[in-house]
């Protein structure tokens, strides 16, 4: 009877000390996680303030959107006067042909428009092969 009641006290102890063992490896996983999560969150905190700092609060310029003077290169340019306000004058005079070409495409019509003039020309073609164009013409539409 005693090795029965040796064997149970056995088992017990390496049942307690088991779960001893598991309740360590928990605390310690569970500080982990604390760990990662303060170190996560102050590298968030820390991003915030540097984006702040740098792209939205900009620096201590004092005169910021201000535009800035003309550079040294800029200052030893001189420009010609002007000559002529006529831009067919000036472009003669520089020896240049003016075009105005047409303005296409965005000019407004004000007519009527049926629907087989609004269509590109293959949608036309495919209609007309199926023979819905020549229907539609019996028909005055």
């Amino acid at each position: 009877m005693a090795s029965r009641q040796e064997e149970k006290e056995q088992r017990r102890k390496e049942r307690l000390e088991r779960e001893e063992a598991e309740r360590k490896a928990s605390a310690r996983r569970k500080r982990l996680q604390y760990v990662f999560g303060g170190l996560l969150a102050v590298a968030a905190v820390g991003g915030i303030v540097a984006v702040l700092a740098l792209g939205v609060l900009g620096g201590d310029d004092g005169d910021a959107g201000s535009p800035s003077g003309p550079s040294d290169a800029a200052s030893s340019v001189e420009l010609p006067a002007q000559k002529t306000g006529d831009l067919k004058a000036a472009a003669e005079a520089a020896g240049c042909t003016l075009d105005n070409p047409e303005i296409e495409g965005s000019t407004h019509e004000d007519k009527a428009f049926k629907a087989a003039e609004m269509i590109d020309n293959s949608f036309i073609e495919r209609l007309d092969k199926s023979g819905y164009i020549a229907e539609a013409m019996k028909r005055g539409r």
